[in-house]
């Protein structure tokens, strides 16, 4: 509510309320179907004088036919709206559209998600929904994670808590900037810098998860100039590695109504099939300004007006100026200002002569290519020498522990979201042949390093995949097959996720872990997830330290392993495997 117009809503949201309607139903996939819906429109006038419009809205979007069989979920989701918009009223006009379908249709359930403000709304809300004569039951799921079930003329029934989805919505509802942040891969690595051969770089960057949020930030900026442009308009995307850009393009020019034109490297220029007019040029980063400024050249002779506008996802960081995500391009007798999209980035240009990596003959990486599934020798000790080394604090017990270790918290939260790129390609790699679900589940200790990388890992994916956090003394207890915790806390928490997963989720299970260094706390996991009845399909830990090392379920099944990387140096005294 708020908005200048209705919007779709995205797939990332409709995606978490396919999940969370399974996950509390208990239903297994192909049981729920979402149905593609648009944000409520309530401009903030309408919200002081007419806050009865929510509920007129809200009713005639739900005037479909229905087959008889089907149960209808009506899931309002009132957490996306600004606190300062949310008004007493409004609340109250919510219940009672809801307490009115309900009562009136005996198939409909509901669901609202609800923001905790301390205020008197909830009440507001339960008591209009009540006086609607509603004869169901509406469950109410706070954005701080519990969730009650509300019964008319009854106390509220509190189900249970659960801040996993209140991370999710948490996630969720953060501004499209912090969203598309989480998204974008820095990659490690060994890189050529631009066209020529003259420089190497030692990252490079990849949006091709963030594409929805980009898409949104590029549409407000052509719709700018739309309005300052009277005549037709095409917007042309020119990349060499990031093939993303283009479907950025294309959705752009869906919604606004342009021609998307995807551009040929330069030397193939002439022969592109390009519309002379006005057009606003896309790119994937602007680095020196060079190779853009040699694109404008030769599309104005090509008849081509290039906007004086031009966007860029990734801006090199030491051509801003102040303004922070603006700078300017002089090209062809013309300034330009180019807008980033994205944070400021830095390669960190080296000249060949000087590339550490081009003395020790290693070779440049194809950022496209699939070679890139465990992590480089040169790459992991980077990673591990950056780090701070700090004497072990939690894990094994205190007599087992290393003197010295690196601090992998402070490298999960350095390279977290590359190292969750190479767990998903591992995974991908050694899951039948490359079949891998799109969704997976991780099970992993409940430790602040571990917290860390699954919280980069589901950043990438808007808010998912799970994971399922597995108490360290519970692991210890499993270790002696003592599994009195996990049947005592049966439907709380991590100990009901493995329920769900045991019943049919649908989705595969992968253990991660920072380091394996005995094979302990991994044959702890799969004690746990045997008792459970959940069947893991590999076990990938960043840094295995007991090279060799075999992981087996009940029955002597072999669970597959697929480290990043190997140093031969189990704990000290560890019993470990030959």
């Amino acid at each position: 509510m708020g908005s200048p117009t209705a919007e779709d809503v995205s797939r990332d949201r409709l995606e978490f309320y396919d999940h969370f309607v399974r996950a509390i139903r208990s239903d297994p996939p192909g049981r729920v179907t979402v149905e593609q819906a648009q944000t409520i429109y309530l401009s903030s006038q309408q919200i002081d004088t007419s806050p009865w419009l929510v509920r007129e809205r809200l009713k005639a979007d739900l005037d479909g036919e229905w087959s008889t069989d089907e149960v209808i979920l009506l899931l309002v989701d009132l957490t996306m709206n600004l606190p300062a918009l949310i008004r007493e009223t409004v609340f109250a006009y919510v219940g009672e559209a809801i307490g009115e379908l309900v009562s009136e249709n005996q198939r409909y359930q509901a669901i609202v998600l609800m923001p905790v403000l301390h205020t008197p709304l909830q009440a507001s809300f339960r008591n209009r929904a009540n006086q609607a004569g509603f004869v169901g039951h509406i469950m109410i799921q706070y954005s701080d994670g519990r969730r009650f079930l509300v019964l008319a003329d009854q106390p509220d029934v509190h189900l249970e808590t659960n801040s996993d989805w209140a991370e999710q919505l948490e996630r969720l509802n953060q501004p499209i900037a912090q969203r598309m942040g989480g998204k974008i891969l820095r990659m490690l690595g060994h890189y050529k810098f631009g066209s020529a051969d003259d420089y190497c770089t030692r990252y490079f960057f990849d949006a091709s998860y963030a594409v929805p949020e980009i898409g949104q930030i590029v549409r407000n900026v052509v719709a700018e100039v739309q309005r300052q442009h009277s005549g037709a308009l095409a917007i042309l995307s020119h990349q060499t590695k990031s093939p993303w850009l283009h479907r950025v393009a294309v959705d752009v020019a869906q919604r606004l109504g342009i021609q998307p034109v995807a551009l040929p490297p330069l030397e193939q220029l002439r022969d592109a099939p390009i519309t002379q007019g006005t057009a606003i040029l896309l790119l994937d980063i602007l680095n020196t300004g060079a190779s853009a400024r040699s694109l404008i050249e030769r599309l104005r002779k090509l008849g081509v007006d290039v906007f004086g506008t031009v966007v860029a996802v990734f801006v090199e960081q030491g051509r801003l100026g102040p303004d922070g995500d603006v700078t300017d391009l002089v090209a062809a007798g013309r300034s330009y200002t180019v807008r980033g999209i994205a944070d400021p980035v830095r390669r960190e240009r080296t000249a060949r002569q000087d590339c550490d990596q081009c003395t020790a003959g290693l070779p440049h990486l194809d950022p496209l290519g699939d070679d890139r599934q465990l992590i480089r020798t040169y790459d992991m000790w980077e990673m591990l020498l950056d780090a701070e080394w700090v004497e072990e604090s939690y894990g094994p017990p205190a007599r087992s522990r290393f003197r010295r270790s690196p601090d992998f918290e402070q490298i999960f939260q350095e390279y977290g979201d590359w190292i969750a790129y190479k767990l998903d390609q591992a995974l991908r790699s050694m899951t039948l042949a490359g079949a891998v679900r799109d969704e997976v589940v991780y099970v992993c200790p409940d430790e602040p390093a571990m917290r860390q990388l699954v919280r980069r890992l589901r950043a990438r994916r808007s808010g998912r995949p799970g994971a399922v956090h597995i108490p360290r003394a519970v692991l210890r207890d499993a270790e002696r097959n003592d599994f009195s915790r996990i049947d005592m806390d049966a439907g709380l928490g991590w100990t009901r996720q493995l329920r769900l997963l045991r019943e049919g989720s649908g989705y595969d299970v992968a253990i991660i872990d920072e380091m394996n260094a005995s094979g302990a706390t991994a044959r702890s996991m799969i004690k746990v997830l045997d008792h459970a009845g959940v069947v893991p399909v590999a076990y990938l830990p960043l840094l295995n330290r007991v090279p060799g090392f075999q992981l087996t379920r009940r029955g002597g099944v072999a669970v597959p392993i697929c480290p990043l990387y190997e140093i031969p140096s189990p704990r000290p005294g560890a019993p470990v495997d030959s």
